[in-house]
């Protein structure tokens, strides 16, 4: 009663408004179908309704509230403003203001003192339950939730990492206190959770919407499913699928949608098998259609496992390396024409196997394909030409585990016939073209250094040369003289190597850190460490910053200190392991591996001879430097071997030439126990 009379007194004081179209309660009961949008998020906010959703679900919500309201609801006080609530920027109608009258005073919360809302004649027997009224009258504790849900619902919106959007959507389940999401905020944390492979979080989403009675759509499952698809576990993402036809999410016999999703879950799995049954499914079925398209998902399925396994650095098993192959033959089953975007994924999927066999195969039906097509769209890439340099490399990387001279010669005899045909494409000067020939004569030029071939990559040089000679292209940069020049290392043909060396001065082909490390790279083969200290002398005064020396270069440069050189008949092993100290005191970033190699020049390797006794405590000040770089005693085994360790031991138990550095090193990395150690201002070990 005092809640009636509460809502009567205030409404007696709303403004009269000269508005044209004001639609009571009974015409919006009548005609909520006709209803735009906009109008039914108006009508939802005057009667406190949520907003939010679809134009059925706004609709079918205020049939609901308008059929449980009280009969008299269709008077004039009870009307539905529509031209002012999709006028006003609030969430309300009308605001606060304007249900009070000007000349009211407000000295409390509410607008009206208690004895103004109560009628003479009313009787107030209990204050409490009034005061509740009150309370429940003006719902603050509502209005906090709801401003609590709606800061969720921001930091949901702006959440891009599954961490954010986890802890978003934690506060929005606890503002709402148990009310249902909405259907967009449990789409919008499981585009985060999908495409970060976030699982976990995904099915908490999911289990969220059910234990709040709102079970999430078919979009949020497909979301989910698509999480565990690219998190690479294909039994949890069955389940998942399986549980979602349970609950009548999915159709129990899927439709062209869900199999595409289903598709798209095993190209995440690198399902290629599952991929070609799930299209033999399709094929059967007369309400779903299948193209070329659909088929691709198997064939990106097929590559992704071999692109995998190449990072893995494992080898696939036959049938996998054949899996593109297979797919294909599938298709041609059921009268299906591979598309060239499917042939340039079966061609990259056979570069990765290390199959050039099967990659030549598929190019071949790649340009038929292409050239039949005509013309690839602006947006598209040209799958022929990468398919070009896909084949090469799967030669690059063939020749690596070949070791049949056979196989090695007909390897490079393709690259070679690849490279010129590449040529005679790029004729016509086009950048584009040019680019492409570059690209090609320098993955032929490697797989031929990769099979052993160096005379085979000078002919993918002369091709270049005599392709700039007839004005049909630019000269051959530093990048494809590199890679030859490497061919002829790789062999171990020192002197070609420097005859090349000569052709790029004679040709203007400017040197680069690449070109160095491979004449440094000779250096060490030969034992010239004194040659390789003039090398790393030339490239810290080159001006140029791609000349400058890494770590590769002070590290090869150290390893020919290792070797004793060829053309001297007497060489001090001691002489070489200070040189290598000296070369080791200038690298700036050492690693492992440049220590290791340090302490090879003082100590030899485990099966050499016993290390001369002077060269052997040089290896202390090497010592000293990897103290200094920050290794500790638990780290030393990781650096060097057992039998340099003895070594080493047996070198710091001799007194004779220690350093105050190196005994310290010796001390610190536990090689002898506490001893007399020179004085700290000792001079230290000069080398």
């Amino acid at each position: 009663m005092h809640l009636w009379l509460l809502l009567s007194a205030a409404l007696a004081f709303v403004p009269q408004r000269s508005v044209p179209a004001i639609r009571g309660l009974q015409a919006v009961v009548e005609d909520v179908d006709a209803l735009s949008f906009r109008e039914l998020q108006a009508a939802c906010k005057e009667r406190g309704l949520p907003a939010r959703g679809a134009t059925d679900v706004l609709r079918e919500r205020l049939r609901e509230h308008l059929a449980d309201a009280p009969s008299d609801a269709g008077t004039d006080a009870d009307a539905i403003d529509l031209d002012a609530a999709l006028a006003a920027d609030d969430d309300a109608a009308f605001d606060e203001e304007e249900l009070i009258a000007p000349d009211a005073e407000a000295d409390d919360d509410a607008a009206f003192s208690e004895e103004e809302l109560i009628a003479p004649d009313a009787e107030a027997d209990d204050d409490t339950a009034f005061a509740a009224q009150l309370d429940a009258f003006f719902a603050e504790d509502d209005d906090d939730a709801d401003d609590a849900a709606e800061s969720a619902r921001r930091a949901l919106k702006a959440a891009r990492a599954p961490g954010p959007a986890a802890t978003a959507w934690a506060e929005l389940v606890a503002a709402l206190g148990g009310a249902a999401p909405e259907e967009d905020d449990a789409t919008r944390a499981l585009r985060v959770f999908s495409r970060a492979a976030a699982c976990d979080d995904a099915a908490r989403v999911l289990a969220d919407c059910e234990a709040c009675g709102r079970p999430a759509g078919v979009g949020a499952w497909k979301l989910a499913l698509e999480a565990y698809a690219r998190s690479k576990r294909p039994r949890d993402a069955d389940r998942l699928a399986a549980e979602a036809r349970t609950r009548g999410v999915f159709p129990e016999k899927p439709d062209g949608p869900l199999y595409r999703s289903l598709l798209k879950h095993c190209v995440g799995a690198c399902q290629w098998r599952r991929a070609i049954a799930l299209l033999d499914e399709m094929e059967g079925r007369d309400d779903v259609t299948v193209d070329g398209r659909d088929w691709n998902l198997a064939l990106f399925a097929a590559e992704r496992l071999a692109v995998d396994a190449s990072k893995r650095r494992g080898r696939l098993r036959r049938a996998d390396a054949e899996g593109p192959d297979r797919v294909m033959a599938a298709m041609r089953a059921k009268g299906q024409e591979p598309t060239p975007k499917g042939l340039a994924a079966a061609v990259n999927a056979n570069r990765y196997a290390g199959r050039p066999d099967l990659a030549l195969a598929n190019l071949a039906r790649l340009q038929a394909a292409v050239k039949k097509k005509g013309r690839n769209e602006p947006w598209e890439p040209d799958y022929a030409r990468e398919g070009v340099v896909a084949v090469l490399d799967s030669l690059k990387r063939a020749a690596k585990m070949e070791e049949g001279d056979a196989a090695r010669d007909r390897f490079a005899k393709i690259a070679v016939a690849l490279a010129t045909q590449a040529a005679d494409d790029a004729a016509d000067g086009d950048d584009e073209r040019e680019a492409h020939f570059e690209r090609c004569a320098v993955t032929a030029a490697g797989a031929c250094a990769r099979s052993m071939r160096p005379n085979a990559a000078r002919q993918v040089l002369e091709v270049a040369k005599k392709r700039a000679a007839r004005e049909a292209g630019a000269w051959p940069k530093t990048v494809l003289y590199n890679a030859v020049l490497d061919a002829f290392e790789a062999a171990g043909r020192s002197t070609d190597a420097l005859q090349l060396l000569d052709e790029f001065d004679r040709n203007g082909v400017p040197y680069d850190a690449v070109t160095y490390n491979i004449v440094l790279r000779l250096c060490a083969r030969d034992g010239a460490y004194q040659r390789a200290a003039e090398l790393l002398d030339e490239m810290v005064a080159d001006p140029s910053p791609k000349v400058r020396p890494d770590v590769f270069s002070f590290t090869t440069a150290i390893k020919a200190c290792c070797v004793e050189p060829k053309r001297r008949r007497r060489d001090d092993p001691a002489a070489r392991a200070r040189f290598a100290l000296g070369l080791l005191s200038r690298c700036a970033d050492a690693n492992e591996v440049t220590f290791r190699t340090a302490l090879r020049a003082c100590v030899g390797r485990p099966d050499d001879p016993p290390p001369q006794r002077d060269a052997a405590r040089v290896a202390l000040g090497v010592l000293a430097r990897m103290r200094v770089a920050g290794y500790r005693p638990d780290g030393l085994g990781d650096v060097v071997d057992g039998a340099t360790l003895a070594r080493l031991r047996r070198a710091a138990r001799d007194d004779v030439g220690f350093s105050a550095e190196g005994a310290r090193a010796a001390e610190f990395f536990g090689l002898v126990d506490r001893r007399s150690v020179p004085d700290e201002d000792e001079d230290e070990w000069e080398y």
